[in-house]
């Protein structure tokens, strides 16, 4: 918001007052053993484990319910895709069942909702030597 009010505030666009959809935000979350026979293919990126998925979730779910203009935020996937060459930056494995991220992107939203947290500025979570990370944001 602060760098539209800066690029926009004052011309003849919304600027600061733009609403804001976060779309396509997504976390690529590594695979355990006990799921692998769900997918096909290889993998081709260097995913993260889900506790740091959930802590990229839950940071960017908090950040964006600080700004005044946001409208929503998507998760691009919900479920992750069976190709594992692909992304999977879902809260859900292709069975339908629940990652571990699942339970903080509620537990936040259920924060979100009752507005028992605090606007705070934060840096990205750390991620440690040999955790590899992909971190995307297509559009918004």
């Amino acid at each position: 918001v602060d760098l539209l009010s800066i690029a926009f505030d004052g011309t003849a666009q919304l600027g600061s007052k733009l609403p804001i959809l976060y779309d396509e935000y997504g976390v690529d979350s590594q695979i355990p053993d006990t799921k692998r026979h769900i997918y096909a293919g290889r993998e081709l990126s260097k995913p993260v484990p889900e506790r740091v998925q959930a802590s990229y979730y839950r940071q960017a779910l908090q950040m964006a319910a600080c700004q005044p203009t946001v409208r929503g935020f998507l998760i691009f996937h919900v479920t992750d895709e069976t190709d594992y060459g692909r992304w999977q930056s879902g809260v859900y494995f292709p069975d339908g069942s629940a990652k571990s991220s699942h339970k903080v992107v509620r537990q936040t939203m259920n924060e979100i909702r009752q507005g028992i947290f605090q606007c705070v500025e934060t840096e990205p979570p750390f991620v440690g030597p040999g955790e590899g990370w992909t971190l995307v944001s297509a559009s918004g």
